[in-house]
């Protein structure tokens, strides 16, 4: 880049290695000289009028950001991708770019979607020089095209961390009640005990098994003494750990769960693990036994009473 405008060469360095036509022209470079320069392979195109400068290996900011530019000057960055850029879901590889558009142009590895009419300057955000949809307008994208349990993860991540209000969510939904996928959101708000956070996929799915069915919704990642608890039904003192191999795949793991299980059950904790091949292969045993040490809890609650 030592034969760039310095201000180009900023512009490039900010943008994780990519720049649109229209920048250089801005910038005052000729087309000429863009010409020239993609003649040389100094330019490499990544979409068109898109430009990967002195060489084409991007990290996922730069093709996101590369997206973002070559779909237009109003684009952003939007549904599963602008979740992830937020924070709000784990990493995916589907990059999706909201346009005001009637008809969204086709880009390569990128998922443009349409949106009527003009973004909102509240729906619009910059996130590590990425333009992207707002935390909030990013929900409510993500309620239309996800399922419950992991929008219920996200809309949790987004509360947790202050992204967005409750009621925020709620006047929106209320405000635009015919978009696609705010009945789910509806639901996911007015449920009794709101959005639950938990750490990983297999907490996820072994949650929605209990609410599927109809088991009493536990308390999620809750400090308790000096541990953090997967789930916690408070009343009855029962407390389910899942193992992921991930994070109990070691001896010294196992060593340190039982010891761990041992000291709440000192402190009158009924303590019950299932692994990830349980929860997913056999949901209907995990179920029954949830449902089982509750009602034996709340039985030797009442008999104590």
């Amino acid at each position: 880049m030592s034969d760039l405008d310095p201000r180009i060469t900023r512009i490039v360095e900010r943008q994780y290695g990519v720049i649109a036509r229209r920048q250089l022209v801005r910038q005052g470079m000729s087309h000429a000289a863009i010409s020239r320069r993609l003649a040389s392979a100094r330019f490499i195109p990544v979409h068109p009028g898109v430009y990967a400068v002195g060489h084409a290996s991007l990290s996922r900011r730069g093709r996101e950001l590369a997206a973002v530019l070559s779909v237009g000057e109003s684009a952003l960055l939007s549904h599963r991708a602008a979740a992830a850029l937020w924070g709000l879901i784990d990493a995916v590889e589907v990059i999706e770019v909201l346009a005001p558009t009637r008809r969204a142009p086709r880009r390569r590895g990128v998922r443009v979607r349409r949106t009527a009419g003009k973004i909102s300057k509240h729906d619009r955000r910059l996130r590590n020089h990425i333009p992207v949809t707002s935390p909030l307008r990013t929900l409510l994208d993500l309620a239309a095209i996800s399922g419950f349990a992991d929008l219920e993860l996200a809309v949790a991540r987004g509360l947790q961390r202050g992204l967005v209000t409750d009621s925020e969510l709620r006047d929106r939904v209320a405000a635009e009640h015919g978009r696609p996928g705010n009945p789910r959101l509806r639901t996911l708000l007015d449920g009794g005990d709101g959005p639950r956070l938990t750490r990983s996929e297999l907490e996820q799915r072994f949650l929605a098994r209990v609410r599927e069915a109809g088991l009493p919704t536990p308390e999620t990642e809750v400090r308790l003494h000096p541990y953090v608890l997967d789930f916690l039904w408070r009343e009855e003192r029962v407390v389910v750990e899942t193992d992921g191999f991930e994070t109990h795949g070691t001896r010294a793991a196992f060593d340190a769960d039982r010891a761990r299980d041992a000291d709440l059950k000192s402190r009158g904790l009924e303590v019950v693990r299932f692994t990830w091949r349980q929860i997913d292969h056999e949901s209907t045993r995990v179920v029954a036994r949830v449902a089982a040490v509750l009602a034996i809890a709340r039985e030797r609650s009442h008999r104590g009473s």
